[in-house]
């Protein structure tokens, strides 16, 4: 481009006046160079050849990779090949053929993937997620899930368990959240540098390890708090052989399984004693058949967490041969998931005895509805692989033993420091504190937060994914619902005849208990709990503060306040002296509803103090108040907009109502208000262009018939087993926590489960018995009446030896002679040869029973009974 601009203007220079003909026009050399540069035209770019030739046209570009992004919401993502596949449909359809060779075009992957990097398509890792899952992420479990958080928290304060009205009262380092992770040092191996790979064949790069998995598996409890803690954390090993299937049918027969003791190797470079970092971790250790979480070991973790996660002054009272460890006293809630080894005898008591309150998350929700799923394990995770990157014990660390606890300890040790830098920093967050609010349960109940949206979003109703697994489950359930509609239609009739004068009014609309924060008050959370923060720092003695403007984007803002620490108070002292100073204690800071800290938090921000080791986490802080200040910006313009429509509405009804028509001037402001929709914030940019508002989908029937044959096949075999799934049938193994669970109500859920469960294996075992004597009492039955066949039948054989064949053991039939024979205790075939082969045995076995017998008597005998 540059070459031809350069040789345009040398052609433009070298015009040093007007020709023959211009001359007489009085044209200068200027206006003679300007109409050359007006006149020319540049060559349109690209091969003529190839426009010709081009296959799709810019709307079925668009199209396609429309179909790509719907396909990939709907859960049924399309690769290169499916692509392929569906451009040849297309083409096939439409008749496309190629004007040089007069073919059919025919796509090529290569042309696929240059079609991808033309257009903007990118390639992406998926993560699988089942039916159970996806379905779960919806508006009213979201409400339920938050009325029965807040729900428990009052029924706990009425029953004088808690000091806290609403959960809103509950301070931060009152919430707790345990959740299980394996650290593994195989995964997520960091990318290296090269110029080359080592051989094309090979296609990839290969690091020393130990051939992809833990030699023994290893399972990291973490126990988080809303107030940015990394609490103890507790370790479960695996004790190798069989003995995981042996304890699993142990508690199948409802046997006792012995707890295992850690051994010393187990411990090593774990604990505090003689640790070189110097830190106090109370790292837990336990050890179970296969390395999780068992029923037998949780109980224990419960006392871990009493005594070591929890602060002094939290909990239960802990005491030691009559020494007191720990005083306890106040109460805090513990989130957890319903795994299966949560529902022990005693677990659930022992805790609510010891003021720690329990609260399922609801089950298939934990990845948007648990803080340690929303950062905390990845942040984990991303420590321990950096530590067996720097040592390069990736060999070492996959055994399992010390070299693990050593990496594991020093990863544990990193995070923390990390996690006590951010709540220093400028920003006054960290990972975990971050994790607790994106799930709604940090600070303010809130239902409206980022993680439980992006999951209704994703998975909800609305979605793509949640379409396509209706109309999946539709169309392999058909026959079923058709008959199931019927009968609830019948049923319907039948009561709607039996109840002809009651008149049925709607159902009302569940009570939504906790409403979720707007857009203004998540951003006015966020910046309260960063100056909160910052003023319970007890490192920290002096802040300085800022008026409480809007000006976020201001990068140097004048300091109004400083706030000084003087033992348990805190002065704000405004730099005007005329302003008045105010005092707040120590105390004060961990209720979010105290009437002053709440003034002071409308007053005062913190000021932009930026410094390098918090760049990063002040940056993300500032991101998300971006992003908050948008959404805060459209969802103000949105009202306006309702409430103006709302307005021309009713004026236009009064107009319509009064004159029967409508003016010129009102309906010219109907149309500009529809012209003019609310803005909306598109990937972070708020986007106030009603154009781009209201560009409409490009449609092509051809080409959504083709991408439709291709995604019925892949659909087809997403729910294949669906149909032909049985319910499980039996007592349920652990209470019910499909949309959450309190501590309470799972406790009495799982002692009456337990019950149950007793009950019905007392049941099973009764029936089992009674079958059992039943089939005895059968087969004896049947023997029984086959020996008095047997009785009856060598009783006529007798009879006929006797008085028929004038006693001639030789004029009987084999059968009858084998039947006389047993009948007198002899040994003789069942079923004698017809040929002969078995007459001689049966005369000698017969001479000996009769001798010494009377053929006579015994027949009268017999007769006799």
């Amino acid at each position: 481009m540059r070459r031809s601009l350069t040789r345009l203007m040398e052609q433009v220079w070298a015009l040093d006046g007007p020709d023959r003909d211009q001359a007489g026009f009085g044209l200068d050399r200027w206006l003679v160079r300007s109409d050359y540069i007006a006149a020319y035209e540049f060559a349109v770019k690209g091969n003529d050849d190839f426009a010709a030739r081009r296959i799709f046209s810019e709307q079925d570009d668009a199209l396609i990779k429309e179909g790509c992004d719907l396909a990939a919401a709907s859960g049924l993502g399309l690769d290169f090949i499916t692509v392929r596949d569906i451009m040849n449909i297309f083409i096939a359809k439409e008749d496309l053929k190629d004007p040089f060779s007069g073919h059919l075009y025919k796509p090529t992957l290569t042309f696929v993937r240059k079609w991808a990097k033309r257009v903007g398509v990118k390639v992406y890792k998926t993560s699988s997620i089942s039916k159970e899952r996806a379905i779960k992420a919806t508006v009213e479990i979201r409400d339920e899930w938050f009325g029965l958080v807040e729900t428990y928290v009052r029924e706990l304060h009425a029953r004088g368990l808690i000091p806290w009205a609403t959960y809103d009262h509950i301070p931060d380092s009152c919430k707790y959240n345990y959740d299980e992770e394996a650290p593994n040092p195989e995964k997520g191996r960091a990318k290296v540098l090269a110029s080359k790979r080592n051989d094309p064949a090979l296609r990839r790069l290969f690091d020393l390890g130990h051939d992809g998995k833990m030699a023994v598996h290893v399972t990291d409890g973490m126990t988080t708090c809303a107030d940015g803690r990394l609490c103890a954390t507790y370790l479960l090993k695996a004790r190798g052989g069989g003995s995981a299937k042996k304890a699993a049918a142990k508690r199948k027969a409802g046997e006792e399984v012995k707890r295992l003791e850690p051994k010393d190797a187990d411990k090593s470079n774990l604990l505090d004693a003689g640790a070189p970092d110097g830190e106090t971790l109370n790292i837990g250790i336990g050890v179970t058949p296969n390395g999780s979480m068992t029923l037998e070991e949780f109980p224990f973790w419960c006392r871990h967490f009493n005594e070591y996660c929890v602060l002094p002054t939290q909990g239960g009272r802990i005491e030691d041969n009559g020494v007191v460890i720990k005083e306890g006293g106040q109460p805090v809630l513990l989130f957890i998931d319903a795994h299966a080894s949560r529902w022990g005898p005693s677990a659930f008591a022992y805790l609510m005895e010891n003021n720690i309150f329990p609260i399922c998350v609801p089950s298939h929700t934990t990845i948007w509805s648990q803080p340690n799923d929303a950062g905390c394990n990845a942040a984990a995770k991303h420590w321990f692989g950096t530590i067996v990157r720097e040592q390069s014990a990736s060999i070492e660390t996959a055994k399992g033993k010390e070299a693990f606890n050593a990496v594991f300890r020093a990863s544990v040790v990193a995070w923390r420091k990390e996690l006590a830098e951010g709540l220093s920093s400028a920003a006054r967050t960290n990972a975990i504190k971050s994790a607790w609010r994106r799930v709604g349960l940090g600070g303010k109940l809130n239902p409206n937060c980022e993680m439980w949206t992006a999951a209704i979003a994703t998975f909800g109703e609305g979605s793509m994914l949640h379409t396509s697994l209706r109309t999946i489950r539709a169309a392999i359930f058909a026959a079923a619902d058709a008959a199931a509609a019927e009968e609830d239609a019948a049923s319907d009739a039948a009561s709607a005849h039996a109840d002809e004068d009651v008149d049925m009014q709607p159902a009302a609309a569940p009570l939504r208990l906790v409403l979720g924060l707007s857009a203004e008050q998540m951003l006015q959370a966020e910046r309260s709990e960063r100056l909160l923060t910052a003023l319970r720092d007890a490192r920290t003695m002096s802040v300085e503060l800022r008026g409480a403007t809007d000006d976020f984007d201001v990068k140097a803002l004048e300091v109004t306040a400083v706030a000084q620490r003087r033992g348990t108070r805190i002065v704000i002292t405004p730099t005007d002296e005329d302003g008045e100073a105010v005092t707040l204690f120590t105390s004060q800071l961990e209720d979010h509803c105290d009437e002053d800290v709440k003034r002071v938090c409308l007053q005062y921000r913190l000021a932009r103090e930026v410094g390098s080791s918090s760049s990063v986490s002040l940056a993300k802080q500032q991101a998300r108040e971006r992003r908050l200040k948008l959404a805060l910006v459209a969802e103000q313009a949105k009202q306006l907009h309702e409430a103006q429509l709302e307005e021309l509405r009713a004026r236009v009804e009064a107009r319509v109502k009064e004159t029967g028509e409508l003016d010129a001037e009102l309906w010219r402001q109907v149309r500009v208000l529809h012209a003019t929709p609310p803005p909306v914030v598109i990937d972070g940019v708020l986007v106030r262009c009603s154009v781009a508002l209201t560009t409409s989908l490009l449609n092509s029937l051809t080409l959504v018939s083709a991408m439709a044959e291709k995604l019925a096949n892949h659909a087809s075999t997403v729910m294949q087993g669906e149909a032909a799934k049985k319910r499980r049938k039996g007592v349920p193994t652990a209470p019910n926590t499909g949309r959450g669970a309190t501590g309470h109500e799972a406790h009495e859920q799982n002692v009456q489960l337990r019950a149950d469960r007793a009950a019905a294996a007392a049941k099973k075992k009764t029936d089992a018995e009674a079958r059992q004597a039943d089939k005895a009492a059968k087969k004896q039955a049947a023997l029984d009446s086959e020996r008095a066949a047997f009785e009856e039948r060598a009783a006529g054989v007798l009879r006929k030896l006797v008085e028929q064949c004038d006693g001639d053991f030789a004029a009987l039939s084999v059968t009858n002679r084998s039947v006389l024979i047993r009948w007198y205790g002899g040994n003789a075939p069942k079923r004698p040869r017809a040929n002969g082969a078995d007459d001689d045995e049966m005369a000698e076995e017969w001479a000996k029973v009769s001798d010494g017998k009377n053929l006579e008597e015994d027949l009268v005998a017999w007769d006799a009974g």
